[in-house]
């Protein structure tokens, strides 16, 4: 008699990785002074707050989750 050990072939596959930066947001240069590198300074569950290094501009921006 054979061993009850698992048949590689009729095993399901494994679960798929989800790929997290596939829907990364592409942050812009600065809008007034079109100079970086822009400083996310806080997190909300829809926008993130932004802040230009080199003017100290501040801008926000929706996050690609909150648009659907």
């Amino acid at each position: 008699m054979s061993s009850p050990e698992s048949d590689p072939e009729s095993d399901p596959p494994p679960p798929a990785r989800a790929e997290r930066r596939s829907n990364r947001l592409e942050i812009l240069p600065c809008a007034q002074c079109a100079r970086g590198p822009a400083k996310v300074m806080l997190r909300t569950e829809y926008v993130l707050y932004l802040r230009c290094e080199h003017c100290g501009n501040i801008w926000t921006i929706r996050k690609p989750d909150a648009v659907n």
